[in-house]
């Protein structure tokens, strides 16, 4: 049974919402791929497994998105359901990944005032970042859905 009923946000169907939803993840994960490799902060040592796999996520969800865009365009369930599962990963991993730098900040020695905006600023931003993909699952979990139920 579909989340969202026959409107991804008031304004269009769900097939263009996924349509949406699939383009600005792909524009994102470019972003993201490029920052990642920009920075490469621990890419080289041992102790950075965390930017690996931020990096390899990264281009699986990259990937993921341009199933999802031809899975909506063709009409095939599994190249969207894979996004699915892939983009639930991904929220899993960006939230794990929040905690986990937020304990790393508050147990610096040189914890102050200005380093605590700065964590906060960084929690705003990545539940903004979370909530938006959060509802893309949610159009393309109902569209999904929707065209189950139709097709």
């Amino acid at each position: 049974m579909p989340i969202l009923s026959n409107s991804c946000c008031g304004c269009c169907d769900l097939r263009t919402g996924s349509v949406v939803v699939g383009a600005i993840c792909l524009n994102n994960a470019v972003i993201a791929f490029l920052y990642a490799l920009a920075t490469n902060e621990g890419l080289g040592n041992p102790s950075g497994w965390s930017a690996w796999v931020t990096l390899i996520l990264e281009i699986i969800f990259l990937v993921a998105c341009v199933l999802l865009l031809l899975g909506v365009k063709k009409g095939n369930l599994t190249f969207m359901k894979i996004w699915l599962v892939i983009a639930i990963i991904l929220v899993i991993w960006e939230i794990v990944q929040i905690i986990v730098r937020s304990v790393q900040v508050a147990t610096n020695e040189g914890f102050g005032e200005a380093l605590a905006q700065a964590l906060g600023v960084n929690w705003v931003l990545t539940l903004i970042f979370i909530g938006v993909k959060i509802y893309g699952i949610l159009v393309v979990y109902s569209y999904t859905q929707t065209a189950t139920v139709v097709g």
